[in-house]
C-alpha cells in the first residue's frame, strides 16, 4: 500500500489572517530532539512555502548536521489550495496594484499578518529565541523580503533574498528604499542578497534581474549603515530557478556566520 510522505518532526496547521482576510498553511519543521530538551531556538519563516519548504526544511538539516549553522525552528507559509499559489503570492508580497497582475499590491497586509499575527503566535506556542528571526523569500516573496527590510523595525535581524523581482512596477522598491533612509541612519542585521547570472540572458527585458540586485547593494553600501552587514553574491552559470538551492545554501550560511 502507497504512504503519502511527510517532512521529519513537522507539523500543519492553518491560520486565518485579520490583516489578510484569507487563511494560510502553516509548516513547523522543529529541530531533532526537540521534546527532550528546553532549548530556545532561531527560527527561519520561510515564504512561498508551496514549493520551498521542503527544499529549506532539508538544506538546512544537512548544514545543521555538519555544524555550519545553528539548529532552527523552520516556519513555512503557503497557502491551503496550491492551485491558487501563483495568484495569491501576487497579491501578498507585491507592494503596489499594477497592471502587470490584477491580485497585486497587498504586501503591506501580509507584513501586518507576519508582525501583528504569526509571529506572535509562533513565539507564544514554541520554544523560540524571539531576538533571532531569519526571512527567506525569492522572487517576488525576495522582493517583499526587501520591502519588509524597509517597513519594519528590526522585526527580522537577518535576511536571505533571492533573485528579488526589483523591476515590479518601475522599481517602486527603489523608491522604498531612499523613503527608509531619509528617516533612518541605520539598518541592524546581516542580509544576504543574490541573482543567478544567467538571469540577464533568459529572463524577459524588462526584469534587469542582475542589473538591479546590483544597484541595489551599491545603494545600500552607499549608505554606510554602521551595523548592515550586507553579502551581495552573482551566482555564475544560474537561471532564475537553478540559483534558488544555491541561494538557500549560501544565505544560511552567510547570515549565521560566526563573525
Amino acid at each position: 500500500m502507497r504512504q503519502q510522505v511527510t517532512v521529519r518532526d513537522t507539523e500543519v496547521f492553518i491560520q486565518k489572517s485579520l490583516s489578510v482576510e484569507d487563511r494560510f498553511k502553516i509548516s513547523v519543521a522543529l529541530p531533532y530532539g526537540y521534546d527532550k530538551n528546553d532549548i530556545r531556538y532561531p527560527v527561519l519563516y520561510v515564504m512561498d512555502s508551496n514549493i520551498f519548504f521542503n527544499l529549506v526544511v532539508d538544506t538546512a538539516r544537512l548544514l545543521q548536521f555538519g555544524r555550519e549553522i545553528p539548529e532552527l525552528i523552520i516556519v513555512g507559509i503557503g497557502y491551503e489550495d496550491n492551485d491558487m499559489h501563483m495568484s495569491l503570492r501576487d497579491r501578498d508580497y507585491l507592494p503596489t496594484a499594477c497592471e502587470m497582475s490584477s491580485y497585486s499590491g497587498g504586501a503591506k497586509e501580509y507584513l501586518a499578518f507576519l508582525e501583528k499575527e504569526l509571529i506572535p503566535l509562533i513565539n507564544g506556542n514554541y520554544r523560540t529565541d524571539s531576538q533571532e528571526t531569519t526571512l527567506f523569500g525569492d522572487s517576488y516573496s525576495g522582493l517583499f523580503g526587501l520591502f519588509a527590510l524597509f517597513n519594519t523595525d528590526n522585526l527580522f535581524n537577518r535576511y536571505i533574498i533571492g533573485s528579488p523581482s526589483i523591476y515590479w512596477d518601475d522599481a517602486v522598491i527603489f523608491d522604498y528604499e531612499k523613503n527608509y533612509n531619509d528617516i533612518n541612519d541605520d539598518i541592524q542585521g546581516r542580509v544576504f542578497m543574490s541573482v543567478g547570472a544567467l538571469e540577464a540572458i533568459q529572463e524577459p527585458a524588462f526584469a534587469k534581474m542582475v542589473d538591479n540586485v546590483i544597484t541595489m547593494n551599491q545603494r545600500l553600501v552607499g549608505r554606510e549603515y554602521p551595523n548592515l552587514k550586507l553579502t551581495t553574491h552573482v551566482f555564475p552559470d544560474e537561471s532564475h530557478l537553478s540559483v534558488i538551492p544555491a541561494t538557500v545554501s549560501r544565505g544560511l550560511r552567510t547570515v549565521f556566520r560566526k563573525v
